[in-house]
């Protein structure tokens, strides 16, 4: 099995880099058109002295491992990070870092690109944080012996069955990986039924988020907040949830009821912009006061808005998208809402249930959900301090996930 596995992989290969270079011209003008480009090509070489390679999909996941990057270059300072990632909006993340951290848009996993990527000038190291497995990211990485290690690894129960059953052609990589960090006991479970390799469960690295700290008081009169209004922030909204939220604004007895909207993704703003022709809203791009829409349409300012807000509802969890992260709001001390979708961030919520930091809402209760802590202060301020306090109680993560980073390098 093992050898037909092989030799599948080298034909798959073969095609691959037969299909680039066939059609390479159409390939490039068509990513050139999504400014996307970059996926071509990669220049490892500028980067100055020893560096450690991460890959991180995109923002959510820039985000949790954020922390222990910076916790990277202050205990190693000579070593720079190349951070990869998969997207223009992690790509935009991954610049503000850090001077030491150099971002690129990741190369597609294509033979040639990754020896490109690893061969020429090997990184001390490769970090791959959550389940980002690319078959010619680690056979290159095993044929120049360059360790990998997983951060912050999870396996849905929905993606085990196929990781699972293609576990035979995922061992043909497992040489080049030292260990994985699993965020649960269950990915720790699953990671050894598909690996021969160590796992470990470490916790999940977005308990140790490292985010801004905002004095709220200052920054909700700059967003032109008074302290009388009652502001709840509708975070990275999906499709159907903008709708959701129009639908019981005006039955929402908040005499001063003001909104904010973050959409997950900027290129559905047309589309949400469209929902709102009846409201009164304003961009937060327009220098004027806010109406009692504000819809955020730039990136990175959502946990500002977390930070001056009474209640925070956490998006793409009312609908069938698996949730997003609720830890950010939990960090500013925030009571939080989420769907019963949640699936993507099922661990996170599980640990503010068990400390009683957030309430789980459907469609048909979130209007109640949104009354009741209008309504009760007290219920507000207990709910996010009990989130706040199940981030710290989580926090050994960071410690647990930089100790395997340790063995490794020193």
């Amino acid at each position: 099995m093992k050898i037909a596995w092989q030799f599948a992989f080298i034909i798959l290969n073969l095609m691959l880099e037969a299909l680039f270079l066939l059609l390479y011209p159409f390939l490039y003008l068509f990513l050139w058109r999504k400014s996307y480009n970059a996926c071509l090509g990669y220049g490892p070489r500028s980067i100055p002295g020893p560096y450690i390679l991460v890959h991180a999909a995109s923002v959510g996941e820039i985000n949790a491992v954020k922390s222990l990057l910076m916790r990277v270059l202050k205990q190693y300072p000579e070593l720079s990070i190349v951070l990869t990632c998969n997207t223009q909006s992690g790509l935009t993340t991954a610049q503000k870092l850090s001077p030491r951290i150099f971002a690129r848009i990741a190369p597609l996993d294509i033979w040639h690109l990754r020896y490109l990527q690893l061969a020429i000038n090997p990184p001390r190291m490769v970090l791959i944080v959550e389940t980002e497995i690319w078959p010619n990211l680690l056979a290159v990485a095993a044929q120049y012996k360059i360790p990998v290690l997983f951060l912050n690894a999870r396996i849905s129960a929905k993606s085990f069955g196929r990781y699972n059953f293609f576990k035979s052609f995922l061992r043909l990589f497992e040489s080049s990986i030292r260990m994985v960090c699993a965020q649960t006991v269950e990915d720790e479970k699953r990671f050894q039924q598909i690996f021969n390799i160590p796992v470990s469960n470490c916790g999940n690295l977005k308990f140790a988020a490292l985010l801004p700290e905002y004095e709220g008081s200052k920054l909700r009169k700059i967003w032109g907040y008074d302290e009388a209004d009652f502001v709840l922030v509708w975070g990275s909204s999906r499709p159907g949830e903008e709708e959701l939220l129009l639908s019981m604004v005006n039955n929402l007895l908040i005499p001063r009821l003001r909104l904010i909207v973050a959409p997950r993704h900027m290129q559905r703003l047309d589309e949400v912009l469209a929902l709102l022709r009846a409201e009164d809203y304003t961009l937060f791009s327009e220098a004027k006061p806010p109406q009692k829409i504000l819809v955020i349409n730039e990136i990175g300012h959502l946990n500002e808005a977390y930070s001056i807000c009474d209640l925070a509802i956490v998006g793409g969890s009312f609908f069938d998208f698996g949730g997003h992260n609720p830890l950010e709001p939990a960090f500013y001390k925030k009571a939080i809402i989420i769907g019963e979708h949640h699936a993507s961030c099922r661990q996170s919520v599980e640990s503010l249930l068990a400390k009683e930091g957030i309430i789980v809402s459907s469609k048909d209760q979130l209007k109640d959900n949104i009354t009741s802590l209008y309504e009760n202060n007290d219920l507000r301020i207990r709910l996010g301090e009990n989130a706040k306090r199940c981030l710290t109680e989580n926090a050994k993560a960071l410690d647990l996930h930089l100790d395997q980073i340790k063995k490794i390098l020193e």
